[in-house]
């Protein structure tokens, strides 16, 4: 069956639910970079003061599900922000379902327009998660019900990346990028690994998104971030091969560690003068 297809026939049931003001197809299959083993990602914008019941949406998940046994999550079980949802597999495709409170969407989007962000950190998995990812997903998805409008109006609004937004991300994730390396950068001979990775990983990523928002490119988590700014026109020299060589640094000696430090050190420098141009 054609995935696609088969998606907004998932949609049309789930549409159906009480309490489900839109639904969206967001990720790489809404702005065309996907391939065939792409997952699928929908989104279930719900009301709560509409009696939204997760259970009525578990008894769909499972029959759409290949192995029939998918089950979703409570409402804000993941995080009061990123909330929950549901894995399955539809016709062979890996399909993510995921919930967005309507109203907190709203209030986000809002806040966002004005510079303003709200963090959930106690997200899982264990990342911070900003409410700016609701503009993210809501400026790439493709709508696939939306009898009120809601996703259109907040789509129209966002058409321009706000100006205030970008200058409170780029002051955002400059001090997380920094302060994370500053954290690591005394401790290098730790016999720690973890502790040393888990840091250099948390610069990098935040590193990643300062370089989404100097290209005033929407704020989203993806799995293939690095790559994605390898396009961008403004960035440090050879971004990606130099991740690359950093990550392969803490797995080989402390010699190579402290190299990869000062490489870390290096690009963190670089992005942080693009982000004060």
């Amino acid at each position: 069956m054609n995935i696609k297809k088969a998606m907004e026939e998932m949609s049309e049931e789930i549409a159906k639910l009480t309490g489900v003001s839109a639904i969206t197809m967001s990720g790489s299959r809404a702005n065309g970079a996907n391939h065939l083993s792409t997952d699928m990602d929908i989104a279930i914008y719900y009301d709560k003061t509409k009696e939204f019941n997760v259970e009525d949406l578990n008894n769909l998940v499972s029959s759409l599900d290949d192995n029939q046994s998918a089950v979703c999550t409570s409402l804000n079980e993941w995080g009061a922000l990123m909330n929950g949802g549901a894995n399955l597999t539809i016709h062979g495709v890996n399909t993510a379902i995921i919930f967005r409170d309507i109203h907190k969407v709203v209030d986000g989007i809002t806040a966002n327009l004005q510079g303003e962000k709200n963090e959930d950190r106690n997200a899982k998995p264990s990342y911070v998660y900003l409410d700016v990812l609701y503009l993210g997903e809501l400026a790439i998805c493709e709508i696939l019900y939306d009898p009120y409008q809601y996703i259109y109006q907040l789509k129209q609004k966002i058409t321009h990346y706000p100006e205030q937004l970008h200058q409170a991300l780029i002051e955002y994730y400059t001090f997380e990028a920094s302060y994370s390396f500053m954290i690591i950068s005394h401790r290098i001979d730790t016999e720690d690994d973890c502790f040393v990775a888990s840091h250099v990983l948390r610069t990098i990523r935040c590193m990643n998104q300062l370089l989404f928002t100097i290209n005033r490119a929407c704020c989203i988590h993806k799995y293939n971030a690095v790559q994605s700014i390898e396009v961008y026109s403004t960035r440090p020299d050879n971004y990606g091969e130099k991740v690359n060589d950093i990550l392969q640094s803490l797995v080989t000696t402390r010699k190579s560690r402290a190299k990869g430090m000062q490489a870390l050190h290096d690009l963190l420098s670089s992005t942080e003068e693009l982000a004060a141009v």
